[in-house]
């Protein structure tokens, strides 16, 4: 019997936690704040959704004395339920024509990827709790669960699909790391659909960014946005904040670009911390 903060955890018109229930809904045009006869899934042929992310949905769907006191195997059963649900939404709102996959991501290789970024530590009680009961929820659904598609996958999806994909995470390397043709993100909550030239936002404090584009220097510079890769030095980030507005950076500004500008007619110092973090980057 699951415990009542999860039986009565908040929902929207679709029968899971509302991070991802108005995310899915803002697919099919029924997004409360955005309500359209035009249905977005109708762009793409695979949705796949993070399962940390609805772990992360769930966990912020209960109060929070109650999140604290929520065990991995009762958010498993409500992961099950839920994938449930969400296939057969998808199904209704693209009239069965979109897949949709499920996948985890162990980040066994995230140090290797990112070998000179500030990896983020578990400093506190509450970030061991909800540390423990993600990942011990993410390898159950790995290993256990078989009616559904289910990715197991390392940093990113690894898959390289063919098809008009959109993801629903909150983890920014999925975006840096997948290879995907075809790939947008939907973000919890707000349902904002927000293709590669919009993805700055994910940077932590991306939303005040609007000089600098989303790859991965720029993700190690500023960081994901309080998840696996904390922010330089303010001096570091000050220094390439003043080069990108020397330099007329935008949001589409491309990687080899803001490469040449951070490591060109630049102080030694600075040249050699910006060589670092993109060098041994295997993506």
């Amino acid at each position: 019997m699951l415990p009542d903060s999860l039986l009565q955890r908040t929902c929207d018109k679709l029968p899971f936690s509302v991070a991802t229930a108005l995310a899915i809904q803002a697919l099919g045009g029924e997004h409360p704040d955005r309500l359209s006869e035009i249905k977005p899934i109708k762009d793409y042929d695979r949705v796949l959704i993070n399962i940390r992310t609805m772990v992360r949905n769930i966990y912020g769907s209960v109060k929070t004395d109650d999140a604290k006191l929520l065990k991995a195997k009762d958010v498993y059963t409500v992961i099950q339920k839920e994938m449930e649900d969400i296939e057969h939404a998808i199904s209704q709102y693209s009239d069965n024509t979109c897949k949709v996959t499920f996948y985890g991501c162990s980040f066994n290789r995230l140090k290797m990827l990112f070998p000179n970024a500030i990896h983020k530590t578990i400093s506190t009680t509450k970030q061991r709790h909800y540390f423990d009961l993600e990942s011990v929820v993410v390898k159950q659904s790995l290993l256990t669960i078989k009616n559904h598609d289910v990715l197991k996958c390392d940093v990113g999806v690894a898959e390289s699909y063919p098809e008009r994909c959109i993801i629903l995470t909150h983890y920014p390397t999925d975006l840096i790391t997948s290879e995907i043709r075809h790939l947008d993100l939907l973000e919890s909550h707000t349902g904002h659909i927000k293709g590669p030239s919009e993805w700055g936002t994910k940077l932590t404090k991306g939303k005040s960014l609007e000089r600098i584009p989303f790859n991965r220097l720029t993700i190690q510079i500023f960081g994901d946005n309080d998840n696996l890769l904390a922010p330089l030095a303010p001096n570091i980030k000050t220094k390439v904040l003043e080069i990108a507005e020397k330099k007329k950076w935008n949001r589409n500004t491309t990687y080899e670009k803001v490469y040449y500008d951070l490591t060109n007619n630049v102080e030694q110092d600075f040249k050699t911390i910006m060589l670092l973090l993109s060098k041994n980057n295997a993506l």
